[in-house]
């Protein structure tokens, strides 16, 4: 990673370092995660963030998301599921800030959904 990593990006990393290995009991693996450092490690559900981040997934925008309240251990096993690309991990992360940003615009969820349905701001239908 660059040395002028943002504080998003850092704890986006770092959170997707850690849910890399787990246990059997689905708690992070520390012994893997050290190993993992010294390319011993075996197990990684998906590539380090480094590599992740080479390969394009946007880890600024995935630490926004998580300030958003993204559930980084829900998304890590999207990833380790490996049915998406990278593009569309990216997407799926800018359609949740969208979505939070919908929804501190228009805390109302049918007014959201009207307005999407409609194709139209939610002004249109404030009361």
């Amino acid at each position: 990673m660059t040395t002028n990593i943002t504080a998003h990006a850092q704890n986006a990393a770092h959170h997707l370092d850690l849910y890399r290995f787990l246990d059997a009991d689905g708690n992070t693996d520390q012994v893997e995660r050290v190993l993992a450092r010294y390319d011993e490690g075996e197990g990684a559900r998906y590539d380090d963030s480094e590599t992740l981040e080479t390969n394009g997934l946007d880890l600024e925008m995935l630490g926004i998301a998580m300030t958003h309240g993204l559930d980084i251990r829900g998304f890590s096993d999207i990833i380790a599921r490996g049915e998406h690309s990278i593009d569309e991990l990216n997407g799926l992360v800018e359609h949740f800030i969208d979505a939070s940003e919908e929804a501190l615009a228009e805390p109302d969820p049918a007014v959201r959904a009207f307005a999407r349905i409609e194709g139209c701001g939610f002004d249109r239908f404030a009361a």
